[in-house]
């Protein structure tokens, strides 16, 4: 909902998610219905939680600053 989007299916979802290298976590890149938002979020297990990272913005500054985000999570 935060993105404008209808639920994903369980299909949808397993598609859009992707294992990080070298830590034990996932990375999901979702864009608004428009194209115009854009939201990464990841979650990095950390002993025994996990961490939530979540880089949101339009599609632009997201793109600009998703290695940056990236480096950070791993």
């Amino acid at each position: 909902r935060q993105m404008g989007l209808s639920a994903a299916s369980e299909s949808e979802l397993t598609e859009s998610v992707q294992q990080l290298d070298g830590v034990d976590g996932y990375v999901v890149d979702l864009r608004s219905a428009n194209g115009e938002r854009r939201m990464i979020a990841a979650a990095v297990a950390a002993g025994d939680s996990v961490r939530f990272f979540k880089l949101t913005g339009s599609s632009e500054a997201v793109e600009r600053e998703k290695s940056a985000f990236l480096g950070f999570v791993q």
